[in-house]
């Protein structure tokens, strides 16, 4: 564990202006490179920086306390999957309900009012609770409690660098009764319990997840439905299972994946077959379970095995005889682009024709895989590895999934 005294602590973070003028309107952004990363900070998110940063601090304070710990320890449980409460919660007192138990954050609040009464932004006199607030920033415990030995639960409190998804990061616990700042990651994650203080992903560029949302399992091919009337061969991904961490360092609490599905329709009057990727099913997969599938701990969030339950196709008709499969992890900045093989059987022509499909993406490739549609069927229930009576498929070796099939 590496340990650096706050007494000795400086950091100098120093900004440069950037003048734009757009429409003839002029703006001044101030933008800031920190230590070890190369993302630019606005001015704003310099402020959310030091923010998160200063909170921190301040939670490490009263986490030690009992009845905080307690109370913050219900976002470290095993048995339900509540793993954050906001500020906004905390200050009101909100309870959270979870599978039928109403958690109340009490002591916690009674305790942040206390430790935050004089704390103001970075920036001007507004407090500093009421900017968390305001903003939508949080607290959340990355592992459970039960990961960790009966002697070691204090939390090390750390906060999004916002700047970086990789390496490690300064956090804050009591050590032999005194505030100390430790550099925390992966490793020392596997030791010692985090609790982070976050923020809400629109509030800086650096995002590690877009703000696009999909609802799962609604990108369905309605013309795959029109194309047989009698039977509909309707597909899922039913479970996901990950053991990889992409490199991220441990405030990157889940990772945005997306599955898609590659696709070719016959063109009557182009006479030839278009592809398309008309599913892009997304899977916001938790660190923990990510950690129990790298772990081999099968007792823990089933061994690391998502359920998902989205359709992938909402009819697998037979004239598709080839379609796709691609899965990526989305990250800014990181252009990439998948390449597949898709078929259909064209009752005009007495043939299967086939054409190639791209699919442009920003994020790291985890496997395309060609599927033709027999062998796919032949193989759903009898591969070498199963779940639930499902054989696993797999794009890449840290990446597994199930396709529960039914005839409507």
């Amino acid at each position: 564990m590496k340990r650096k005294s706050l007494t000795i602590l400086t950091i100098l973070i120093f900004g440069t202006a950037v003048l734009s003028v757009f429409s003839g309107c002029e703006k001044e952004i101030l933008t800031t490179k920190t230590p070890n990363s190369s993302v630019s900070l606005t001015a704003e998110e310099v402020i959310l920086k030091d923010n998160l940063a200063a909170a921190s601090k301040l939670v490490a304070q009263i986490v030690i306390k009992p009845d905080v710990h307690r109370e913050l320890s219900q976002l470290a449980t095993v048995d339900y999957d509540l793993n954050r409460v906001s500020f906004s919660e905390l200050v009101n007192g909100d309870l959270i309900v979870q599978k039928n138990l109403n958690l109340s954050f009490s002591s916690t609040r009674d305790a942040i009012f206390e430790v935050f009464a004089s704390a103001k932004s970075s920036d001007s006199d507004q407090d500093l609770l009421q900017y968390l607030e305001e903003n939508g920033c949080f607290l959340e415990c990355v592992y459970p409690l039960e990961w960790y030995s009966a002697d070691n639960q204090q939390f090390t409190v750390l906060a999004h660098p916002i700047d970086s998804e990789e390496g490690e990061a300064p956090g804050y616990r009591f050590i032999d009764n005194a505030l100390d700042e430790v550099m925390v990651d992966e490793d020392y994650a596997d030791i010692y319990p985090i609790l982070l203080v976050l923020p809400k992903s629109s509030m800086f560029s650096y995002a590690e997840y877009d703000e696009i949302e999909y609802d799962e399992g609604e990108l369905l091919d309605n013309e795959s439905k029109a194309m047989s009337s009698t039977k509909v061969y309707e597909v899922k991904l039913g479970k996901y299972w990950c053991s990889s961490y992409f490199g991220t360092a441990t405030w990157i609490s889940s990772f945005k994946m997306h599955i898609l599905r590659g696709q070719g329709s016959w063109d009557p009057v182009k006479q030839e077959v278009i592809g398309s990727w008309p599913t892009n099913i997304v899977v916001n997969y938790p660190r923990k379970y990510a950690k129990a599938a790298k772990n081999g701990w099968n007792s823990y969030k089933n061994g690391g095995w998502y359920d998902v339950n989205a359709v992938w196709d909402s009819n697998w008709s037979e004239e598709k005889t080839q379609q796709a499969i691609a899965v990526y992890r989305y990250k800014k900045r990181r252009d990439n682009k998948f390449s597949a093989t898709v078929g259909v059987k064209v009752k005009a022509l007495n043939a299967t024709v086939t054409t190639s499909t791209e699919k442009s993406y920003s994020g790291d490739p985890r496997g395309c895989n060609d599927w033709d549609r027999e062998w796919f069927y032949k193989s759903n229930t009898n591969g070498s590895e199963k779940k639930d009576g499902w054989t696993v498929r797999k794009t890449s070796s840290d990446h597994k999934m199930t396709f529960p099939t039914r005839t409507l």
